[in-house]
């Protein structure tokens, strides 16, 4: 429920229980903690994930474990509020993570914190052969967006469940357009616009600066090298352990361990 809420902060007027509705989630009969990891068409287990940060000498600084059917950009946050809470951060400048975290309160958490995040593009939601978000034009200082035949998406007024503001071009110049079959198969075209939508197109633009290009580029000599470090050295594939506090306090020794055997090397070697 913390995890909802936290989610969901854009739109306080909304109730949480309707923000959760009703979902089928597959439960395992022997730890009701882990969950459903969808590997392939084909191949499926009950398992557990870890989010980890780390700086840039491939120390791990925090270590949360969640259920495999927890996305990345919900665990993120337990992870982050422990790096905030026990590490100065004035000395961080970038933050670098996977396409996951590219949300617009993940991106409206780091850039508050004066970090500067360093994120990949998503193509996630985009339809073949249709126009992409990108392509309309949004105009600031109207709050409207312009589509490419150059007629305007008025705000409905309405913010959905979400925290998405609702823009809606008119019938009428949707079905004289020719670019109709590019756009929607609606009526109108519709395009939807977070209240901290300019968070992420502030991240959008760092992607284009030649030091955050430089930082993403080492992301995978750091927390990839770790994970792969721990599964192929230290047996981080699997655990003997049921129950998330278990599996938990076995991760977050093995994470120790790990540091204090690169910190060994360092200094003593």
């Amino acid at each position: 429920m913390e995890e909802v809420e936290r989610i969901v902060k854009c739109n306080e007027e909304v109730d949480t229980v309707e923000v959760i509705g009703e979902k089928e989630i597959i439960v395992s009969n022997v730890d009701k903690d882990a969950g459903m990891l969808y590997k392939s068409d084909k191949e499926k287990m009950f398992g557990y994930n870890t989010s980890v940060i780390c700086d840039n000498n491939n120390y791990i600084l925090t270590v949360d474990t969640n259920g495999s059917n927890v996305h990345d950009s919900v665990s993120f946050y337990d992870s982050f509020d422990n790096l905030v809470n026990h590490f100065d951060i004035t000395n961080i400048k970038y933050f670098v993570g996977d396409a996951a975290y590219f949300t617009p309160h993940i991106c409206k958490t780091v850039i508050d914190l004066e970090m500067i995040p360093a994120f990949p593009y998503s193509r996630i939601g985009y339809r073949k052969n249709y126009f992409k978000k990108y392509e309309f034009v949004y105009d600031e200082y109207n709050d409207i967006y312009i589509c490419p035949n150059e007629k305007d998406l008025i705000p409905t007024g309405r913010i959905d469940k979400n925290g998405y503001k609702i823009y809606k071009a008119n019938e009428h110049d949707c079905s004289k357009c020719p670019f109709k079959n590019q756009c929607t198969k609606s009526k109108a075209k519709k395009i939807l616009r977070h209240v901290w939508e300019e968070y992420k197109e502030m991240t959008n633009d760092y992607r284009h600066y030649d030091d955050v290009k430089d930082a993403y580029k080492q992301r995978p000599q750091h927390i990839e090298r770790i994970f792969a470090d721990g599964k192929m050295k230290y047996g981080l594939r699997s655990t003997y352990f049921r129950t998330k506090e278990r599996v938990h306090r076995e991760l977050t020794l093995l994470y120790a361990c790990m540091n204090l055997k690169k910190f060994a090397l360092h200094h003593y070697v």
